[in-house]
């Protein structure tokens, strides 16, 4: 069964190349620009995995995190930060943090330990 994913972050090079990046077999990769995009998404799809920077306009990560959490709790996310936020999420139960610069292919590895 194919698994969806979602990549929320307000930079668009940023979406598209995680999306070209994190194309991965028996997947399908959505993208949006901020967490209030991303909650209107989850009204029509049900989504396995987010992966969400954290600054972003109109909803943060930290705001579409603790949605997910609510509404979604069998919803995986990531984390992207440039910022030493780690604590708030740990507290949320989000276990799977990057910080910025971020590192491709840990990544790549923890999505395809998740997925598996």
């Amino acid at each position: 069964m194919e698994k969806k994913l979602l990549i929320v972050d307000d930079n668009k090079y940023i979406r598209n190349f995680l999306k070209d990046f994190l194309d991965l077999p028996g997947c399908s990769i959505d993208t949006a620009e901020n967490g209030k995009e991303a909650v209107e998404m989850f009204s029509r799809e049900k989504y396995f995995l987010v992966i969400t920077d954290v600054d972003m306009p109109e909803m943060d990560g930290t705001a579409l995190s603790r949605y997910i959490k609510l509404h979604y709790p069998y919803t995986y996310i990531i984390v992207m930060s440039g910022e030493n936020n780690l604590d708030s999420f740990a507290k949320m139960g989000i276990k799977n943090y990057f910080s910025k610069p971020l590192n491709l292919t840990k990544i790549r590895n923890k999505i395809l330990e998740i997925i598996s």
